[in-house]
């Protein structure tokens, strides 16, 4: 027997790759054979084995013959090729309760009847993140298709991702394909080239199925393609193989997570449908928790089998704490969760791996390549080039416009390698460079936004001077919070979290003016929450009153008119405290406001009295303007047309000179009212109209929805019903898309009216 580089020989290469297809260790096959492991390792060193030795190995792992003849230099040739009775079928078997990906299916069939093309066989490459199925679809499909292939299916684990040692070398698998083709040992080429040219003859009019399964690169995949058309072969990898694919045309499949009927399907199969019957919600969560992912599915319905009176419900129980999913997705190393994620992590670079641990510290479900940036103190060119590596690898997902983003297991399996590879000090400068880019990208959008906002002016950072230029529109900041929304409450958690307090409290202080925008309430709320405790932290009280004045003002929004009014007052005391005239306005602004609200116009104008005269003191044009459309409110309800005409009529000249065109649009709401005060009819409506169409210029949606209800109310009382529903209903598509309580309530002030 000749002893190949490194001291191993055909047998003990061959012995090595089925053990890795069985999933068995070397320590496994000592105790099968009844051989110590010492001798064993000898044998995989070069040792010649015993006929004994040859022969309990090849009954051990079901070899049929092929270790025995690789022992003793005979070949034992396959029927199929000598009388073509008894075809090559290396398949394995079909992962155990398969379900779903018809859609995937379809993809992998529509190959065996796209055209033919001379001298390139059909060929299918499957990609996907690790676990998601791929091995167990491309088998399911071989299995189906494998009559259209008369002369048999090749099948080779190459290992590219696993934990078992070093790459299949293609020379290797070579030599595997050219014994299995009836190729004696003896007669098998020395040269990769020499066996890949003998390995493509043979292949030469047969109709032959390939399987080339966890493919790492292309370079391991292409010697091992045959040059004849009517041969198949599907490649699986978590790496896309770009490559490969251009020089063979291959049909690429991206397999993505399971869809939700999938998971439940999946579940359903393994535990039977009377275990999972009216389990719908702990379906969702167990799916939700294992991403998706066939193989954590798999691992967690396994758990319950064992267990016949555990429910979904329970089983999810057992599953809600996090740092103990991986755990109970590992009972065996062989298909460990864990295991499977660290195959893929290892084959990754220096500057990958760090960048896939420090995502994790990223709280959202989403991240910009900016943010990634920010995490990692890198220029964001190098950084695009690093998370595109991870997403060819399918660690990482892309997402449409750019951002990026880590599948749950995945998260958690990186938040693991950053405790153990990162240490605190490292992951706690990521932190503090990811929250204060947050905080300068947020300064840089309410620059855009609200311009003429200068009531934070005092509020100055030592970060504010090493920011991003603002952005180029108000368009493109409000188009940047838009799509951070879902991470700014996330992002003020962590914060808090690692003690970031200041820049928390100056975080939620300047994203206000996006707020007030958009008003998405939960946001506003919890945020400024959030903000609260960390001033009362920093024990800065100036930031503490403007967070107390933000939140009054969200919740008078909500209809929480008391809670509203009793952090006004707190503000206001605060405000006074520090001297900040221009805060003590705004208090006095929202406890007019209140005042008004529960029918003490006396107070009401003595409070918004006093605030216009300290505005127009401090210069404050927006708060002056603020100011007067409640007097404006005081004066309509007391029957004084005149007055509220001239108050209306000067904070919208104030509103049209900082351009503040939110106020501006509910101020021409006002002038509506008072026209109709009037009995001047066309006048109300134009300016009703002319609101909402400022409104939704600038995509103000949610004050385009109070126009709406306004306008509707108008041509109600000019009986005008039926256009008065069509503008009532328009209103309502908006306030339930934007999730305002007064979605509710409208609902059914129509189905009254109706």
């Amino acid at each position: 027997m000749t002893t190949r580089s490194g001291g191993s020989t055909p047998f003990s290469r061959e012995l090595e790759a089925l053990l890795a297809e069985r999933q068995l260790s070397w320590r496994k096959l000592a105790q099968r054979v009844g051989y110590t492991a010492g001798w064993l390792s000898k044998v995989k060193n070069g040792r010649p084995p015993s006929e004994d030795l040859a022969r309990l190995c090849d009954e051990a792992l079901d070899a049929g013959g092929r270790l025995i003849a690789l022992a003793g230099g005979q070949s034992v040739r396959p029927q199929a090729a000598r009388t073509g009775k008894a075809p090559l079928a290396q398949l394995p078997v079909v992962t155990a309760g398969f379900v779903g990906r018809e859609s995937e299916l379809a993809q992998l069939d529509a190959v065996l009847n796209g055209p033919l093309q001379p001298g390139t066989p059909r060929t299918v490459a499957i990609d996907g993140p690790p676990g998601v199925g791929k091995t167990a679809l491309a088998l399911r499909w071989a299995h189906n298709v494998a009559p259209f292939f008369p002369d048999g299916q090749l099948y080779v684990d190459l290992q590219g991702y696993s934990g078992n040692g070093p790459d299949v070398y293609p020379e290797v698998v070579l030599e595997k394909f050219l014994f299995a083709l009836g190729v004696p040992a003896s007669d098998i080429p020395e040269g990769s080239d020499e066996r890949a040219a003998l390995y493509r003859s043979l292949l030469v009019g047969r109709r032959v199925l390939l399987i080339l399964d966890n493919a790492a690169d292309s370079g391991q995949v292409e010697p091992l393609l045959p040059a004849a058309s009517d041969c198949a072969v599907v490649i699986t990898s978590r790496s896309r193989l770009f490559a490969m694919a251009v020089r063979t045309h291959a049909t690429r499949v991206t397999l993505r997570p399971l869809s939700r009927a999938e998971s439940h399907l999946l579940l359903r199969t393994v535990l039977g449908p009377e275990r999972v019957a009216g389990q719908m919600h702990a379906l969702d969560e167990l799916a939700r928790l294992c991403g998706r992912l066939p193989l954590a599915l798999r691992i967690v319905a396994e758990h319950a089998v064992v267990d016949p009176h555990l429910s979904p419900e329970q089983m999810l129980s057992g599953l809600v704490v996090e740092e103990r999913l991986l755990e109970l997705l590992s009972p065996d190393d062989s298909i460990a969760v864990r295991a499977v994620f660290s195959w893929s992590y290892r084959k990754l670079d220096d500057d990958c791996r760090r960048m896939f641990r420090l995502l994790s510290l990223h709280p959202g479900t989403a991240v910009s390549a900016q943010a990634a940036a920010a995490l990692a103190g890198w220029d964001r060119a190098h950084v695009v080039s690093v998370l595109e590596r991870l997403h060819s690898t399918h660690l990482l997902e892309r997402l449409d416009g750019g951002a990026y983003r880590l599948h749950g297991l995945l998260r958690l399996y990186a938040a693991e390698r950053a405790r153990v590879d990162e240490n605190e000090d490292e992951r706690r400068r990521a932190v503090e460079r990811l929250v204060l880019w947050y905080l300068r990208a947020v300064t840089a959008a309410r620059g855009q936004l609200a311009p003429f906002r200068s009531r934070l002016d005092w509020l100055h950072h030592e970060s504010d001077d090493d920011g991003p230029g603002p952005f180029c529109d108000a368009e493109a900041a409000l188009r940047w919070c838009d799509v951070e929304l879902p991470n700014f409450v996330p992002v003020c958690r962590l914060a808090a979290e690692w003690g970031c307090h200041d820049v928390l409290a100056a975080f939620v202080l300047r994203l206000f003016d996006y707020l007030m925008l958009r008003k998405p309430w939960t946001v506003w709320v919890t945020s400024h929450q959030l903000g609260l405790e960390a001033a009362e932290k920093t024990g800065d009280q100036r930031a503490l009153a403007w967070l107390k004045t933000h939140l009054a003002h969200a919740r008078w929004w909500l209809r929480d008119r008391a809670e509203s009014g009793r952090l006004y007052e707190e503000a206001m005391a605060l405000h006074r405290a520090c001297g900040d005239r221009c805060g003590e306005a705004w208090s006095l602004a929202g406890m007019a406001t209140a005042a008004r609200d529960r029918g003490d116009p006396g107070q009401a104008y003595g409070l918004s009295m006093r605030a216009v005269r300290i505005f127009e003191e401090v210069g404050d044009e927006e708060g002056h303007a603020a100011a007067l459309a409640i007097l404006c409110d005081i004066e309509t309800q007391a029957g004084k047309s005149d007055a509220a005409l001239e108050a209306v009529r000067h904070s919208l000249r104030l509103c049209e000179e900082i351009r503040d065109h939110q106020r501006l649009g509910r101020g021409l709401i006002k002038m509506s009212g008072i026209c109709e005060f009037r009995g001047d009819v066309e006048q109300a409506l134009r300016y009703a109209r002319l609101a909402i169409d400022l409104h939704r210029s600038d995509n103000d949606r949610w004050s385009e929805a109070g126009g709406l209800v306004w306008l509707g109310d108008l041509l109600a009382r000019f009986g005008e019903k039926d256009r008065a529903t069509e503008a009532w209903n328009a209103a309502l598509r908006l306030y339930d898309e934007l999730g305002d309580p007064r979605a509710e309530s409208l609902s059914q002030e129509l189905q009254r009216t109706s």
